[in-house]
Order: structure tokens, then C-alpha cells, then sequence
């Protein structure tokens, strides 16, 4: 499979994206080598904890990142052929934790990870009655996940919670140079995650510990 397919797109059952933005997010990425996982970006309406990071910015044509949501990652064919990738791969139950080592999987680059602003999707609301993901496995129990990827002797500082960041991006030709990516969007990591850090300190920010065993995941 390899030999025939530069990229291979993972999309959840429920993503809404037309023909013309999918076509748009594989041609926006074969024009990117270097990118090695990568995200469409999401519409306004979408729904989703990662939605502050990943929603769609209308003054870029992608935008560089460490993190993209197993929701929908397009992973290039050497992703596939990834030693690290495999293990993790093993290692997944539910999803939990395999985006947060996309990032040191595509080799821990500021050009590795992108989010795609010219192909938009939408994850549409579901209600927690038809999720049936929690109804095979309770919620909190897919925390525990990190008991199999702490049995494929994958190192904690890989799998584990990391704060979303931007690394600047390539920009639509029309917006000037001299506005700052700030300005456009894409604020400093502390700003960026001041959510994630109130909600979770234990896992995000300057306190953070990697500590699975004292986590509740409730």
C-alpha cells in the first residue's frame, strides 16, 4: 500500500467535508513534503475540546502545529513505515494518547505538523446517548491506556498530554507580511492554552506532572 499512496487520510464516521476540500487538503499537502501528519481545519459549528486550536483561520493556507486530533489526520506514507508509529499504533485501545505522540513521531519538527486552513470540515454535535464509543468502554476508562503504551515501552514524555502550539504557518497571498501571527491568530502557547491549563493543571502548564497513577479521568 505504501508504494501506491503518498497519504493516507484517518476520519472519523461523522466528519461532514465536500469532494472540492478534500481534494484541496490532499493537493495543499502533496505541495508540503515535509509535513508528515496533518489536519483539515474545522468550521465554526464544530464540536470538540481541540476546536480553540484547530478551528479554521481564514488568513492561512495551513499552519504549522505539535498537535493534531485523532478525529481526522492525514498521515503521509512514511508515518506508516514509522518504527515509533507502529509501537504506539500497538499500543492504542481507544485513541487516547496517539495524538499526542503524532508530534514526536513525525520527528518533533516545527514543519512536520500542520493543520490545513484551505480544506474546512465540520464534527457535528452528537449526543452522548449515540456515542457509541463510551457505550463499549465508559469514558473515563480510556485514560487507562497509558497501562499499554507503558507496556510497549513507549516513554511517557511521548504519549503524554502536550500543550497545543503554533509555529507560524504559510499565509494566503493577500495578507501582508508585516501584521504578526499574533495579530492573525495565533497567539503565544500560554495564551493559546490558558483554558486547558485552568481546567487541567495537573496535566497542562508550569505544574504539570506526568503522574497517569494520581489522574482521575473523570
Amino acid at each position: 500500500m505504501l508504494r501506491y499512496y503518498s497519504h493516507i487520510w484517518v476520519a472519523d464516521d461523522d466528519l461532514l467535508m465536500d469532494t472540492r476540500a478534500i481534494n484541496q487538503m490532499f493537493l495543499t499537502l502533496a505541495a508540503n513534503p515535509a509535513i508528515q501528519i496533518a489536519s483539515p481545519a474545522f468550521s465554526s459549528d464544530s464540536a470538540g475540546l481541540w476546536r480553540f486550536h484547530d478551528r479554521h483561520n481564514p488568513h492561512f493556507i495551513l499552519r504549522y502545529t505539535n498537535f493534531v486530533e485523532c478525529l481526522g489526520p492525514v498521515l503521509s506514507s512514511a508515518v506508516l513505515d514509522n518504527e515509533l508509529f507502529r509501537r504506539c499504533l500497538k499500543a492504542t485501545r481507544t485513541g487516547y494518547y496517539l495524538d499526542s505522540a503524532f508530534y514526536p513521531i513525525s520527528g518533533s519538527s516545527t514543519s512536520g505538523m500542520a493543520i490545513v486552513d484551505v480544506a474546512v470540515c465540520t464534527h457535528p454535535e452528537r449526543p452522548e446517548v449515540e456515542r457509541e464509543m463510551y457505550k463499549e468502554l465508559a469514558d473515563h476508562e480510556h485514560g487507562q491506556d497509558y497501562k499499554f503504551f507503558d507496556q510497549n515501552g513507549i516513554a511517557r514524555e511521548i504519549y503524554w498530554f502536550r500543550e497545543p502550539e503554533y509555529f507560524g504557518g504559510q499565509r494566503l497571498p493577500h495578507i501582508p507580511r508585516h501584521i504578526t501571527d499574533e495579530t492573525l491568530g495565533l497567539p503565544p502557547v500560554e495564551i493559546h492554552n490558558s483554558m486547558l491549563r485552568a481546567m487541567f493543571p495537573m496535566r497542562f502548564g508550569p505544574n504539570a506532572v506526568i503522574r497517569p497513577e494520581e489522574e482521575s479521568f473523570l
